[in-house]
């Protein structure tokens, strides 16, 4: 897995996670980072055994808008098990996208400028076999007038992002 990336993140977590315990639960009225403020900030993650259990990360406000993650990824010889499911919801995501650092402040790029109401749901499925790791990536919904529909598989040894890769990728 490509280091700095979050698969690389998360492998670290799953291989420290194989000696160590770890649950960490958070809750925050107000959080600012990225210079954006985000209410009801939630965390409750556990490192148990090498699995790592994303049991709650949700932002409840954002500029209206709402982020919420669930999933477990479970190590294996080959490399990591599970899925993750992401949920965004938002009258207007760019204060979610800032605060992600996804989105510099103060700044509107064109492909921004279509955003409006979204409702997405991205998931992720990895999945090893004797080959290395697999992983399968969808995301479906709406932003503004655009309907998304993506799928990106990828499959190899080491980083995933220079393995092989396809996608279908559909914006109406």
């Amino acid at each position: 897995l490509g280091s700095g990336s979050w698969l690389g993140t998360a492998d670290l977590l799953s291989q420290w996670a194989v000696g160590h315990d770890l649950r960490l639960t958070l809750q925050s009225g107000e959080t600012q980072l990225n210079g954006v403020n985000a209410r009801d900030v939630a965390i409750d993650i556990a490192a148990i055994n090498g699995n790592f259990d994303l049991k709650t990360v949700e932002i409840g406000n954002v500029g209206e808008a709402r982020l919420e993650i669930t999933g477990l990824l479970a190590p294996t010889p080959n490399g990591h098990q599970g899925s993750i499911s992401t949920g965004v919801t938002a009258q207007d995501p760019r204060s979610l996208l800032q605060l992600l650092g996804l989105l510099p402040k103060n700044e509107n790029p064109v492909w921004a400028e279509a955003l409006g109401q979204t409702d997405l749901t991205i998931t992720t499925d990895l999945k090893p076999d004797e080959e290395g790791q697999s992983a399968n990536f969808r995301v479906a919904g709406k932003s503004g007038d655009l309907d998304i529909e993506a799928t990106l598989a990828a499959a190899g040894h080491g980083d995933l992002l220079a393995s092989e890769i396809s996608a279908d990728f559909s914006l109406r």
